[in-house]
């Protein structure tokens, strides 16, 4: 692992094993057909992570969002390709009406992806965190960061879900 070149630090660990498994060996198939609609998606990540300075290995965030379907809906309501929940995509600007759900709209929800990012980037300074907060929000993860005095993603690793 140590020999793959990314923009963000990455670390190699029992956990990290765990999910290469899971992905490259038992759902092998699931991997396959997600990143068979890369070439699509990835050039539009890729445009805007660049325009906004921000690690272009993020556009693998949403593979692990949304397996790259622009309708996915999560049990919760999060919707897109970067499954924003409803709330977030207001504070984002995306329109979200009984005709539109801009949340779906692959630039759209793209370059709000990336003003989200770089905001969670801001708050942070640390690109396993700010995925950590992405997902399971900026507030949750401070809160756990105070609580148990933690400041890297692998140490709170063990008080998050």
């Amino acid at each position: 692992m140590s020999c793959i070149e990314t923009d963000a630090p990455h670390q190699f660990n029992n956990a990290v094993m765990a999910y290469i498994n899971l992905f490259t060996v038992r759902k092998r198939d699931y991997t396959q057909r997600v990143l068979e609609r890369e070439n699509f998606y990835f050039p539009i990540f890729e445009k805007y992570l660049t325009q906004y300075n921000l690690p272009t290995d993020l556009k693998y965030l949403a593979v692990v969002e949304s397996s790259l379907i622009p309708t996915a809906k999560s049990p919760v309501g999060a919707t897109g390709l970067w499954q924003f929940m409803g709330p977030t995509a207001g504070d984002l600007h995306l329109k979200r009406d009984e005709w539109i759900d801009e949340r779906m709209a692959p630039e759209k929800a793209t370059e709000a992806a990336c003003k989200h990012l770089k905001y969670l980037y801001g708050i942070f300074h640390d690109w396993e965190l700010v995925l950590a907060a992405y997902n399971w929000g900026a507030g949750s993860v401070q809160r756990v960061m105070r609580r148990s005095g933690k400041k890297t993603f692998w140490d709170l690793y063990p008080y998050m879900p």
